[in-house]
């Protein structure tokens, strides 16, 4: 399984993260590959064409890159308000699939 294109740039994830050097780039990196992953990737249910990551809402894109910091700062204090807060911008997105 590939992961798609990311909408979200590295050095913008890392300005959302506070992190200025480059000793945690890969890590942020496969955190912000996982975050793309849960909302673009195989089940897609947001219902967004992987190969047209261009123009993805700015909501979706916070989202992305609230879901990076979830996954990349295990000491993140208050994580169920991260998971309402991404709940909160995708949900407008979702694909409803019914049967």
């Amino acid at each position: 399984m590939s992961t798609p294109t990311n909408p979200v740039e590295l050095a913008e994830a890392k300005q959302h993260l506070g992190i200025v050097h480059s000793d945690r780039d890969d890590a942020i990196q496969i955190a912000l590959d996982a975050a793309t992953e849960s909302f673009i990737g195989v089940d897609n249910y947001l219902g967004i064409d992987p190969t047209e990551l261009t123009d993805i809402p700015a909501p979706i894109r916070q989202a992305i890159l609230l879901k990076t910091e979830l996954l990349f700062d295990t000491d993140l204090p208050d994580k169920m308000a991260h998971e309402r807060s991404i709940d909160n911008l995708v949900d407008p997105y979702r694909v409803r699939r019914i049967g």
